[in-house]
């Protein structure tokens, strides 16, 4: 009775969370404290708030015209970090730009480079760290790389306010690039995902099907928006000689032992191998000894872990609601989609026809770095050429292991000068 109430109360919690409902109710809440607010500030606030909650195209169509289709601030005016508490520790702890890349330097004729600034954290530090807009703009464009859907709008507000022409973003998902161009006009986004549509085959070694050791693979954070309770809940429906690996990593309060705390809170009577703060070799070593993995957010980013399983032969099982990137990348030869609530039903099913997929084979001819570097590389010369700017060199190819990291590790010595010249002129922390 004790496992029961505490699955219903997870399920409570889960449901009210990703309530699309609630989402928009919230929204429309906002955005009728915004129409009694004087203040312009604290108006556009609330009004950007209000977007980012909301999950019916309608109110995007609504409301896209609230927001500014021209810089509006002075381009030498960097952003003030006070009111940015979701950033501030990151700040404080540290002021490097990581997990970017610059993927062009500037060229004669007015030739920009391009830069790629992954997650909003990064975006934060870089619009704090700048005061000289005009001259940045005038050298460089930023591919702005997100990490979770929605993405943070107020962000891309200050962006907007500061950069003329479009501003490029590479989505989590694409069932959020409608919203992003019904934010503005002036937002693009290349045919190509943040993080997940970067992977190297060559970083994966899968085993044959026939010699794979586990089972059944999760890798995810220990954080409740993963909802390992739907596959503690759904364990007693697999075959007790099966092999459950968990993989994951400490995320604020929740740690391995709070896993383990749910599990056993949740009645679950196997045994399951947790492992925590892998390194990524070891973790694609264990992608490639598995049998079929499951990622079961019902919303986050892109999730990486999820097309890691591809490369590594390993069919990937995600719910078909899910508000995940890589789902898009779920199908007839990568894996199978849930139906809400139907977890313990299908997942037995899932294991028993893991081997009749070619994930692999997919994800290779479509959604490695070499297709999306080429995708992208277009993408921006176009871009380039349609704004009557030149495009002599190419973008420099990079790949997501297991963050952006060149291809050709003589890149970073190639680029040192430019990025000598841009901590001089514009931030140190390049």
């Amino acid at each position: 009775m004790t496992s029961a109430l505490t699955l219903l109360r997870h399920k409570l919690k889960d449901s009210v969370s990703n309530s699309s409902h609630l989402r928009n109710l919230a929204s429309v809440f906002l955005r009728s404290q915004a129409a009694f607010t004087k203040e312009p500030k604290r108006k556009a606030q609330l009004e950007t708030s209000a977007f980012q909650r909301s999950e019916s195209r309608y109110l995007w169509k609504h409301w896209k015209h609230g927001q500014p289709a021209t810089p509006v601030i002075a381009v030498r005016e960097k952003l003030n970090p006070e009111g940015w508490s979701r950033y501030l520790d990151k700040l404080k702890e540290q002021t490097q730009i990581n997990r970017s890349l610059l993927l062009k330097e500037p060229g004669p004729g007015g030739e920009k480079g391009v830069l790629l600034i992954q997650f909003e954290y990064n975006w934060f530090r870089l619009l704090t760290q700048i005061d000289d807009w005009q001259s940045f703009n005038e050298s460089y464009d930023v591919i702005w790389g997100t990490s979770w859907s929605p993405t943070d709008y107020r962000l891309l507000n200050e962006i907007l306010a500061r950069v003329p022409g479009p501003i490029v973003v590479l989505p989590s998902g694409n069932a959020e690039i409608e919203k992003l161009v019904a934010f503005n006009e002036r937002i693009v986004c290349p045919p190509v995902l943040s993080a997940c549509d970067w992977l190297d085959p060559n970083c994966f070694n899968p085993k044959p099907r026939n010699q794979r050791q586990i089972d059944l693979l999760m890798v995810a954070n220990w954080a409740p928006f993963k909802r390992h309770f739907e596959l503690f809940a759904a364990l007693p429906f697999l075959p007790k000689s099966a092999r459950i690996v968990l993989i994951g990593q400490r995320e604020g309060t929740y740690t391995k032992e709070s896993l383990q705390h749910l599990a056993r809170s949740l009645g679950v009577r196997r045994d399951l191998e947790i492992y925590e703060s892998l390194p990524v070799e070891k973790v694609h070593e264990m992608q490639c000894d598995s049998r079929a993995a499951v990622i079961l957010s019902r919303r986050e980013g892109s999730c990486v872990a999820a097309t890691e399983s591809l490369f590594a032969d390993c069919p990937i099982g995600i719910r078909k609601d899910a508000h995940v990137g890589a789902l898009t990348h779920v199908n007839s030869m990568t894996g199978m989609r849930f139906d809400p609530g139907k977890l313990y039903r299908q997942l037995p099913d899932f294991l028993e026809r893991s081997a009749n997929f070619q994930p692999r084979l997919w994800a290779s001819e479509n959604i490695s770095y070499i297709q999306s570097c080429r995708k992208l590389n277009e993408f921006m010369c176009k871009l380039s050429l349609e704004t009557r700017r030149p495009w002599n060199s190419d973008l420099s190819k990079f790949r997501w292991n297991p963050y952006p990291e060149y291809l050709d590790f003589e890149q970073q010595t190639h680029f040192q000068a430019a990025l000598d010249l841009l901590k001089y002129k514009y931030s140190s922390s390049f």
